[in-house]
Formats: structure tokens, C-alpha cells, sequence
């Protein structure tokens, strides 16, 4: 009878120990195959940035947006999307976060931890003058999934682009 006992506790102990070897197993795999998606992002920001009335350079919010598509988004302009992005983006809106506002001249490498379902980012630069002809204050970027994406935008202006190409 202690016997059972016995072999019972010992089946259950080992158990128990193979499957946190498979649990640990199976994070460490995760990591050393790197199967998750991330965007690292460097801003560079001119010292022109987002003028003023009086032509000052002057600090820009960016707002980045995880979409599963891109459709929507490049179908938008600055206002829809400063207004009322969860409703026009529907769907395609996986999350939406504010970066720490950019000041003129400064460059900083943003790291971003994407969730699977993330397939693209946008940047959408809240420049003062965001009306003006010249401006462009929407970016897209496409990402490949289960990697580390690395991207350089150049913040100009009243421009958003992408450095890289």
C-alpha cells in the first residue's frame, strides 16, 4: 500500500518536472527562434520641426498606429484620423499608442513589441501646421512577421518619411 502511495507521488513528481522542462523548453524556443514581431524605430527630427504662426520650430506629437491592414489608413487624412481614428480605422486598429512628443533637432530610437496579428505601423506626425500644402503627416510602414523590424523616419517640416528608401 505505501508502495502505491509511493509510485504514485514519484509518477506525479516527475510529471510535474517534465512538463516545467517543456514549459521552459518552449519559451526558450520562442526565443532563440525570435517568434515574435517588433519594430525598432529611429526618428530623427530636423531643427526646422513643426514651425510655429512666428516660424519657430516647435516640439511634434507622434501617434503610432498597430493595423493588421493598411488599406484604411492610406485611405485617411490627418483630420479623420486625429478625430476619431477607432472609428475610421474599424477593424485594421489593433492598438494605438502616443510616442513622448519629438523636440527640433532630436533623434531617438523607439522600440515597439507587436503583437502577432500587427502586419503593419503607422506614424501620423501632429505638426502645427498640418494643413499646410507641403505637409505629409501619415507613414506607413510594413512589417515582416516573427522579426525584428529596424526602421530610420526622418520627421521634417511638416513631413513624416521614411528614411530608408
Amino acid at each position: 500500500m505505501y508502495a502505491n502511495i509511493f509510485l504514485r507521488k514519484s509518477i506525479t513528481a516527475a510529471l510535474l518536472a517534465i512538463a516545467a522542462v517543456l514549459l521552459g523548453a518552449c519559451s526558450t524556443t520562442r526565443e532563440v527562434l525570435n517568434l515574435d514581431t517588433s519594430a525598432v524605430v529611429t526618428i530623427k527630427a530636423r531643427n526646422n520641426i513643426n514651425p510655429d504662426r512666428d516660424g519657430r520650430p516647435s516640439p511634434v506629437a507622434i501617434r503610432v498606429f498597430a493595423l493588421s491592414d493598411d488599406r484604411q489608413f492610406r485611405r485617411e487624412d490627418f483630420l479623420t484620423l486625429y478625430e476619431d481614428a477607432a472609428e475610421r480605422l474599424g477593424r485594421d486598429l489593433v492598438d494605438t499608442f502616443q510616442l513622448k512628443a519629438l523636440a527640433p533637432g532630436e533623434t531617438r530610437e523607439e522600440v515597439l513589441a507587436l503583437t502577432p496579428e500587427v502586419s503593419f505601423i503607422g506614424f501620423m506626425a501632429e505638426y502645427l501646421q498640418y494643413d499646410h500644402s507641403d505637409a505629409e503627416p501619415l507613414l506607413i510602414l510594413p512589417l515582416t512577421p516573427h522579426k525584428k523590424n529596424k526602421y530610420e523616419i526622418q520627421a521634417e517640416w511638416v513631413k513624416i518619411l521614411n528614411a530608408n528608401e
